[in-house]
């Protein structure tokens, strides 16, 4: 896992490849920790490279456990391959019902310019 600070925005390239669910879980944690200790207000999660066989389930019970530990940023861009897209919906559902705004994008362009341009809803 690669990671670099710009501003106020970490940026994160996840190469490995995702065989289990305990895997998946240390490497959530993992992101949730540089994350924290960045003190960052947005994160850049690369995920173009690495693959991946955890079902949607498993997608959907990673973010449940590990929405509470996320911190809150302001807004999440997540930068897939179109063959990841249908699970990559999946997580971004599980993750906003825990209060983290999340994107999908498959275009890196796209996906900066969101996260750098697009206000995020206020929260009451």
């Amino acid at each position: 896992m690669n990671a670099e600070l710009r501003g106020k925005t970490l940026y994160m390239r996840v190469t490995q490849d995702v065989d289990d669910f305990e895997q998946a879980i240390e490497n959530m944690q993992a992101i949730i920790q540089l994350a924290t200790e960045s003190n960052c207000e947005s994160l850049f999660l690369d995920r173009t490279q690495g693959t991946s066989s955890l079902a949607h389930y498993e997608y959907i019970n990673l973010a449940i456990m590990t929405g509470n530990e996320f911190p809150k940023f302001k807004k999440v861009a997540l930068l897939i391959r179109n063959d990841q897209f249908e699970t990559a919906e999946y997580w971004k559902a599980a993750t906003a019902k825990r209060g983290v705004l999340v994107e999908v994008f498959t275009d890196r362009a796209e996906a900066e310019v969101w996260l750098h341009t697009q206000s995020a809803p206020q929260i009451h």
